[in-house]
């Protein structure tokens, strides 16, 4: 990121985004991972979605961030070398504070007595019977991979992020569109990233008390859907920005609800570290997916763009009832000893 502030060609741009890619991949399905390993299912959606929450507000005041540093002139006197190095900076030394700061899991955690840490894994075992690592096999992975109720999550997962990358991406173009200026464009981003983590953080904990979850899933994917037709089919400024909150809350509340539901509904630490890696990959696709169908060309309405969007969080939805249905008649089988779930007998899926 330091780097992009000095570059001199668009060659070398690529070269080092490629490299930020590459580091910065394990960021995000590590930390998932990581969360995962320590609270109870019942526990874990709070977490998920306070962690995703911060990078809610960093989204919301990026903008803002980026445009205020615009205006130093560090290298050339080019504004915009300045965001990168900057915010570089920053990057660095949060990350050597990370070094220090994030913890271990739970079996390696320095902080934790003996009995705290038996405490912490006792928890574990009595929900979920996986505290103890597990070895990796290949026979292992291949069935993780067969396992159609990951690549649901990870559909779902898909249909989220193209909502939230395609508005982190053109948000002020789509509001510039509204009539409001470049200055003003910037700033009436960050509002509804604010307001996102009501959303997000209500249904998380509305979420673990109940152990319900593909209602909250639903319900935020029709936020988005209902946010996203407001932005783009109406025809006042204000109705059209009260549909960018909807639509920014919405995607921003299914993120974190999908990654923790494909986190809830499983067991065995190899096979968390797997699904984690699976539904976060796919969320990149769906960034990918958002540079690709919200084209310069279609702008400012991008109607392919919002076309796909509402049909992939339609699918979430009907993806949402599917599971719903399908791991209420798994749980009745096995209550009725039919079948073991996640190879575990007192295993239970959560709705």
């Amino acid at each position: 990121m330091l780097g992009m502030g000095f570059v001199e060609n668009w060659q070398t741009l690529a070269a080092l985004r490629a490299i930020l890619g590459i580091f910065e991949a394990a960021l995000f399905p590590g930390a998932v991972y990581l969360l995962s390993s320590w609270y109870p299912r019942h526990e874990t959606q709070k977490r998920m979605s306070a962690f995703y929450a911060v990078s809610i507000v960093a989204s919301g005041l990026s903008s803002i961030l980026a445009y205020g540093l615009s205006f130093i002139k560090m290298h050339k006197n080019q504004g915009w070398r300045s965001i990168f190095i900057i915010e570089g900076i920053i990057t660095m030394v949060l990350g050597v504070a990370g070094i220090l700061l994030i913890v271990d899991f739970p079996d390696k955690a320095k902080f934790l007595n003996e009995t705290q840490r038996k405490m912490v894994l006792t928890r574990i075992e009595r929900d979920r019977a996986d505290a103890a690592p597990d070895a990796f096999t290949w026979a292992k992975f291949f069935s993780y991979v067969l396992d159609i109720k990951l690549w649901a999550c990870a559909t779902q997962f898909f249909a989220a992020t193209l909502g939230s990358y395609s508005l982190s991406y053109f948000l002020p173009t789509i509001l510039r569109s509204m009539g409001f200026s470049v200055a003003n464009s910037q700033i009436l981003v960050a509002p509804p990233y604010v307001w996102a983590l009501i959303p997000a953080l209500t249904s998380a904990y509305f979420s673990d008390k109940t152990c319900v979850r593909t209602p909250f899933i639903a319900f935020s994917s029709v936020m988005t859907i209902v946010g996203t037709c407001l932005y783009s089919y109406s025809t006042t400024p204000a109705a059209r920005y009260a549909g960018v909150f909807l639509a920014v809350g919405g995607c921003n509340t299914t993120v974190p609800l999908v990654i923790g539901y494909s986190q809830i509904n499983i067991r065995a630490q190899t096979k968390r570290a797997y699904t984690s890696a699976l539904v976060v990959g796919c969320g990149g696709i769906g960034g990918i997916a958002a540079a690709l169908t919200f084209t310069q060309k279609q702008a400012p309405k991008y109607s392919l763009g919002v076309e796909i969007t509402l049909a992939f969080n339609v699918l979430c939805i009907v993806i949402c009832a599917i599971q719903h249905v399908a791991f209420r008649i798994q749980n009745k089988r096995a209550d009725a000893g039919k079948v073991i779930l996640e190879n575990d007998e007192s295993f239970r899926y959560q709705l």
